[in-house]
């Protein structure tokens, strides 16, 4: 059996997917613990050409499928995918590479190139991402999603996204000119462990380049949600250069927690901009209360926005050796999107911080690691991998008795808070 028509398949920790024999460039089922999430089998993505012809890519003969592991993630890529129309026919020209980056934790990745490599290609009216959902064994849902963000400061958007969350069961929704970043559902049952299930969308990417020719849809039938990004509406024929598109997309399939890592911490968190650390009469009485965790908000550092360069160097291991002594984890300020975060991964944390202390993470949600429009995205990107990424590495440097506080503001994601995190 070749590559092309192999059944592929990947195990996590508690999610298995696989992929039909058939040559299907998708999965075919998605299941936690054994029950279906995702599926069953289903094109995903659709291109619909002017004619009303509806073609959905395969792997054929020229398919190039590689597999391979990387940083704790399987990948699979695939590249020269065709796409076939209803009578078995492949389009000439159409063409579509993928990489699935699936990690144990039940967060997938697929990064997808669209590429139609003819200026004479015929006219294509949509090109959209259906993804496949099946929640009907668990009778209890409610389900949110995120707008994505029309501007990019941060600072106020963090306070300002107006999610709509724990919506009822039900209630078709469409949003024309948008590509919502997120949609979520938290889903239980009396015979299961509850689940939380989100699909994303990093780019507002269109074929046309035109940032207002797309559409977010929320349908619902007979109880069951249908999610579809509509990367391309109305028709468009073909231009002096060949149409090409991409984007990165996924979900996050996840068992909701039974087990504590850490018993329950009791919090003190310090905020003063004039008096940069408690005094000691201050650090008596927040021992005194009990409490297991010293948060030292951004007042701990020189940057109020970034980087590990303390205000008082002395005054702050004088600080942390005290709490330390007394049982007190200190958990220091940072933003998540911040330079030394993003980019330095925090390397100052060992010379003021012990194993057990931890992080006190502001900017918390991947809608606040976005990147303004380019060429390739007219409405920007909302960075749900590059997240994820700096979660894992954030996550490593507290250690498995350190603690990792991450505020989001009202745009909640799971990404990156899955796996054992509690």
């Amino acid at each position: 059996m070749t590559m092309k028509n192999k059944q592929l398949e990947y195990a996590g920790e508690r999610v298995h997917l696989a992929w039909p024999e058939d040559g299907g460039a998708f999965p075919g089922r998605v299941t936690l613990d054994g029950v279906t999430l995702i599926g069953p089998a289903a094109p995903w993505l659709c291109c619909e050409l002017g004619d009303g012809t509806r073609a959905t890519p395969c792997r054929v003969a020229e398919t190039d499928v590689r597999i391979s592991r990387r940083g704790g993630a399987w990948r699979l890529e695939m590249s020269k995918l065709g796409w076939r129309g209803p009578d078995g026919r492949l389009l000439d020209a159409f063409q579509l590479a993928l990489r699935f980056e699936c990690w144990p934790d039940g967060t997938t990745f697929v990064d997808a190139f669209f590429l139609v490599e003819s200026t004479e290609a015929p006219e294509i009216a949509s090109l959209a991402l259906e993804i496949p959902l099946d929640l009907s064994g668990y009778p209890e849902l409610a389900w949110g999603f995120l707008a994505r963000p029309r501007r990019h400061h941060d600072s106020t958007d963090i306070q300002s996204a107006a999610p709509e969350r724990f919506l009822p069961r039900g209630g078709d929704r469409r949003f024309d000119g948008q590509l919502l970043p997120q949609v979520s559902f938290d889903l239980a049952a009396t015979d299961r462990a509850a689940a939380h299930v989100e699909c994303f969308v990093e780019a507002h990417s269109t074929l046309t380049g035109r940032p207002e020719a797309c559409r977010t849809e929320i349908l619902w039938t007979d109880g069951q949600p249908r999610l579809r990004w509509s990367f391309h509406v109305g028709r468009c024929g073909a231009h002096e250069r060949p149409w090409q598109w991409r984007n990165q997309f996924g979900w996050l399939v996840a068992a909701a927690p039974t087990r504590r890592r850490l018993p329950p911490l009791r919090m003190f968190q310090y905020f003063d901009n004039y008096q940069r650390y408690p005094t000691d009469r201050q650090m008596d009485k927040i021992v005194a209360t009990g409490a297991d965790v010293l948060v030292l908000h951004e007042n701990w550092r020189m940057d109020a926005q970034n980087g590990g360069v303390p205000y008082d160097a002395v005054r702050l291991r004088q600080l942390v050796a005290r709490a330390h002594a007394a049982g007190l984890r200190i958990a220091l300020y940072i933003r998540g999107n911040e330079h030394a975060a993003v980019e330095e991964a925090c390397d100052w944390y060992g010379a003021f911080l012990k194993p057990g202390d931890g992080l006190y993470m502001d900017f918390g949600s991947p809608l606040s690691r976005t990147r303004p429009p380019d060429e390739n995205a007219p409405g920007g990107h909302v960075l749900y991998r590059s997240h994820y990424l700096a979660m894992r590495q954030r996550r490593r440097l507290v250690g498995p008795d350190g603690v990792l506080f991450s505020h989001t503001g009202p745009s909640f994601s799971a990404v990156g808070m899955t796996g054992g995190l509690v």
